[in-house]
């Protein structure tokens, strides 16, 4: 049984779902290369620790 070719080729990623301006998306992985999430749910894109959310409530989580 050689058929030739498989038949399931669907192999046509159009799924592209990352990307995009999601800035209103509450997920807490970083995304733009944020560097900090801060305490009242905004991003922080310092490139230090110090001064990360100054201003918002302090740092919740570093990504790097």
């Amino acid at each position: 049984m050689s058929g030739s070719g498989s038949g399931s080729s669907t192999s046509g990623g159009t799924s592209s779902t990352s990307g995009g301006s999601s800035s209103s998306g509450g997920s807490t992985s970083a995304g733009g290369g944020a560097t900090a999430l801060c305490n009242d749910g905004s991003v922080s894109y310092a490139a230090h620790h110090q001064g990360a959310c100054s201003h918002h409530g302090g740092v919740a989580v570093f990504y790097r």
